[in-house]
């Protein structure tokens, strides 16, 4: 995860020619997820975070990269256009689960990390958010919708067309779940009350330097994409 200006876009020598992509955003995007995650966990609410997906156009990507992932009333006080409002399930952010749900609606595809609190089936939550829920699911359709937009910061950019259409492009995007489930789960956890400490010296770093070293760590290994394996 690279955390510098939204303007600066170069790629680093490891990603020239590589098909995924670091999304480079505000430091500001990174630090209202936290906050919230420790709001959260001192409220008793769930607060561990996770990987999901989200599809958008190649005309949005600066935008997120300045503003983030936003709901359908914050892109119309922005004056943002949208061809998907996404409001079947209630007003929010929609992400997918998989990399293969929901591909079609748009050309690229962002992997992000989640902080869905409080989640509830949106027959229950009557696609509302009045019941303390802070996030709608369909299991069956693999949809999380976020309330609010500090939970939700996407990290990586990829072609829709070149990995969420083929078995070997899936693989791929499963491989790079994992590992950044992994990096979030070390870097961007909180440390559990009452777990022995080394001593009073051992603290976490600050939050800047836990998101550093995340983007020091991520890696892509080879990709060649391979048409046969496109799914039918």
């Amino acid at each position: 995860i690279k955390t510098v200006p939204p303007t600066w876009s170069s790629p680093t020598s490891a990603e020239v020619g590589c098909p995924v992509r670091r999304i480079f955003f505000q430091m500001s995007m990174i630090e209202r997820l936290l906050l919230a995650q420790e709001r959260w966990q001192k409220e008793g609410k769930p607060y561990q975070m996770d990987i999901g997906f989200h599809y958008t156009s190649p005309a949005c990507i600066d935008r997120i990269q300045a503003d983030g992932l936003l709901k359908r009333e914050e892109r119309e006080q922005k004056q943002i256009p949208s061809k998907h409002n996404g409001s079947r399930y209630g007003e929010g952010i929609y992400t997918a689960n998989d990399a293969q749900s929901f591909s079609d609606y748009g050309s690229i595809g962002l992997m992000v990390v989640r902080l869905k609190g409080v989640m509830m089936d949106h027959e229950e939550a009557e696609c509302g958010y009045k019941k303390g829920n802070d996030s709608i699911t369909n299991e069956k359709k693999s949809i999380v919708v976020l309330k609010e937009k500090f939970q939700v910061l996407p990290v990586l950019q990829f072609s829709a067309e070149t990995f969420s259409t083929n078995q070997q492009g899936l693989a791929y995007l499963r491989y790079l779940t994992v590992k950044l489930q992994c990096l979030v789960d070390e870097h961007l956890s909180i440390v559990r009350p009452g777990l022995p400490r080394k001593g009073p010296t051992d603290r976490r770093p600050s939050k800047r330097k836990r998101i550093i070293s995340i983007s020091d760590r991520i890696s892509f290994p080879t990709f060649q994409h391979n048409p046969s394996s496109t799914i039918e």
